[in-house]
């Protein structure tokens, strides 16, 4: 709320580990802002309440999130002839739909729940398909273009989570 209110959030979050509050300018920015988009989305449709963006958000973050990890397996498995295409989108098809089904990454994408993990699937997932149209791009500025965007895309998985010392890593 303060977010609609105020236009950001406070620096300290009293709200969050009593009496001491919470950092807010570390880590888990980037779900508040996503919890805001998805209620402005909502809102072009009728009128919602900022708890129920906050339920939607996971659910839409998942079906993004499967989208982008489809593509990213597709593009692990691309080549240039036919065959081979058909080939990646079967392989592609098949992983997403064992990506779906995973009790451990349903548990984190469940609506209700605003949880870090839903925003940082997206965020990790489009940085490595990014990353990897960058590799195989063969015109320089395609390379340029792909590598900026996943650039933007790891730091806001930064601003999401810890966990993208994961992409570096990577």
């Amino acid at each position: 709320r303060d977010m609609i209110v105020n236009g950001s959030l406070p620096k300290m979050d009293m709200m969050r580990n009593v009496p001491l509050g919470f950092d807010a300018t570390t880590e888990l920015q980037m779900v508040s802002y996503m919890i805001i988009i998805t209620y402005k989305i909502a809102n072009m449709f009728g009128v919602y309440n900022v708890n129920f963006a906050a339920a939607l958000m996971p659910v839409l973050l998942f079906l993004l999130t499967i989208i982008v990890f489809f593509l990213f397996v597709r593009e692990i498995f691309n080549s240039e002839d036919k065959k081979s295409r058909i080939k990646a989108n079967i392989i592609a098809l098949i992983s997403t739909f064992f990506m779906i089904t995973i009790p451990s990454f349903l548990s984190r994408t469940v609506a209700g729940i605003p949880e870090k993990e839903s925003v940082a699937f997206f965020f990790m997932f489009a940085s490595f398909y990014l990353i990897l149209k960058a590799w195989k791009s063969k015109k320089t500025i395609n390379y340029i273009i792909f590598s900026v965007l996943s650039g933007i895309a790891t730091a806001l998985m930064g601003l999401t989570w810890g966990a993208v010392t994961y992409i570096y890593v990577t």
